[in-house]
């Protein structure tokens, strides 16, 4: 597999991997938008 110099550096990244860490915690806590509802919001613009 092949990665871009953005997705090693961002993946390697502790503020970044700190952010994302938050992002899946509150998703399991408070829930979210499903991808098929996002599409949906984003279609009606």
């Amino acid at each position: 597999m092949k990665a871009d110099l953005e997705t090693v550096a961002l993946s390697n990244h502790p503020k970044f991997l700190e952010v994302i860490e938050r992002s899946r915690t509150r998703q399991e806590t408070e829930g979210g938008i499903s991808s098929d509802e996002m599409r949906r919001l984003f279609e009606s613009e």
